[in-house]
């Protein structure tokens, strides 16, 4: 028997947008609208990146822009 903590997330299952229950084998395809509209986010590996500047781009960019400490 598992005891661990089920949690609910919303993953990419099998190219769409689901409900995934951890720990288990549980896929529910999403049907919301709302939800369905933020399907290109969830395909991004972290917040901070976006479809055309990858984050270690924007780091690299606002550490050259920042003036000189001393």
């Amino acid at each position: 028997m598992n005891k661990q903590a089920l949690d609910l997330t919303m993953v990419t299952h099998d190219d769409a947008l689901s409900l995934h229950i951890s720990g288990t084998e549980f896929y529910q395809p999403v049907e919301s609208a709302e939800f369905l509209a933020l399907q290109d986010m969830a395909a991004l590996d972290v917040a901070s990146e976006s479809p055309t500047v990858y984050r270690a781009e924007y780091l690299a960019y606002a550490c050259w822009m920042r003036p000189n400490a001393g």
